[in-house]
């Protein structure tokens, strides 16, 4: 993923200024720094996010060690799509890295590349695009939107818009709500806080720092822009080394702490009732059907997952509809 650290405060001691002759010198607004963010329960997993560009090979297969990586980290977020020139591109080595995930008995997810518009249908779209890949695949790990770009420049409140139709989308074809990743600069210049960003679990890249959102003025952030009072997966660095992924031997790998909330957990389910067709996915006891209206329950589509349990056998399908 491509993160942007937060700008950098220049502190300029006294001596410095009244030697300078001539100098520039940027200084964010002197406050006290705000509370750090909370995690949403124990951050006892150790998790890596991988792309074709942590491979040092161009070839169709990967030279990535995965049974040693089972060794190493709890899980993997494996690339399904970035975006080239703002184009969808799907990552060439996703397809290879699932399967070698799998055979590792290694859990893993996908996370998706979202290149926001004003266009609701497009947005709809590439959650299409997303669903029909990771279908395919025994996910462990909650799927993941990855939010750090608005080329489009779109205002924030249209970029809230763009991200719900993409959720909604996704949640209708595959039962599950996504997790959110960004970082805390782009969320205080592109998210409206407004909008119930904390109905999706959130992923947050914030570098250097004891805890996320550690030493944010709270003048240049105040609280209210940071959308989530808990994060569920903090990438801390982007400069990870691990002995299984060769390419991370000049330390660019991305690590990251979680939560158990990134596992898939849940009972999903969505009824196809008489004289209304398929209704909205519900899930953990939420109600399906209707009520009082007399009609037949004539099909039910189920998708179980199970929390912490070990990867599903090669012919389970979590995400698959059937």
């Amino acid at each position: 993923m491509r993160k942007n650290k937060l700008p950098v405060i220049l502190l300029v001691s006294l001596l410095s200024i009244l030697t300078s002759v001539s100098c520039f010198t940027y200084i964010h607004p002197a406050v006290s720094a705000a509370s750090t963010m909370p995690s949403s329960g124990a951050a006892n997993l150790k998790v890596v996010d991988i792309s074709s560009w942590t491979d040092l090979v161009t070839t169709d297969a990967d030279n990535i060690d995965f049974p040693a990586l089972k060794t190493q980290a709890d899980a993997v977020y494996i690339r399904s799509f970035s975006s080239v020139n703002s184009l969808l591109t799907i990552d060439l080595q996703a397809a290879n890295f699932a399967q070698s995930a799998q055979n590792a008995n290694l859990k893993y997810g996908f996370y998706f590349y979202f290149i926001p518009t004003a266009d609701p249908e497009n947005a709809k779209a590439q959650a299409r695009t997303f669903y029909d890949f990771v279908k395919n695949y025994d996910c462990s790990l909650i799927p993941v939107l990855d939010v750090e770009d608005n080329t489009a420049a779109l205002p924030k409140e249209v970029f809230a818009a763009a991200v719900k139709s993409f959720a909604d989308e996704f949640k209708s074809l595959s039962g599950f709500d996504l997790m959110i990743y960004s970082y805390p600069y782009f969320m205080k210049n592109n998210f409206d806080p407004s909008f119930a960003w904390n109905e999706y679990k959130l992923w947050i890249a914030h570098y250097d720092v004891q805890a996320p959102m550690t030493d944010i003025s709270s003048t240049w952030m105040p609280d209210n822009l940071w959308c989530w009072s808990q994060w569920d997966m903090w990438q801390y660095t982007s400069k990870g080394i691990l002995s299984s992924i060769p390419r991370s031997s000049g330390g660019n790998l991305d690590i990251n702490y979680a939560t158990n909330n990134i596992l898939l957990d849940a009972v999903t389910y969505q009824s196809h009732i008489q004289n209304i067709g398929w209704q909205d996915w519900a899930s953990n006891g939420a109600s399906a059907g209707t009520a009082g209206f007399g009609y037949r329950l004539e099909a039910i589509q189920i998708v179980l997952v199970s929390k912490g349990a070990e990867a599903p056998g090669p012919t389970a399908r979590p995400f698959n509809q059937a």
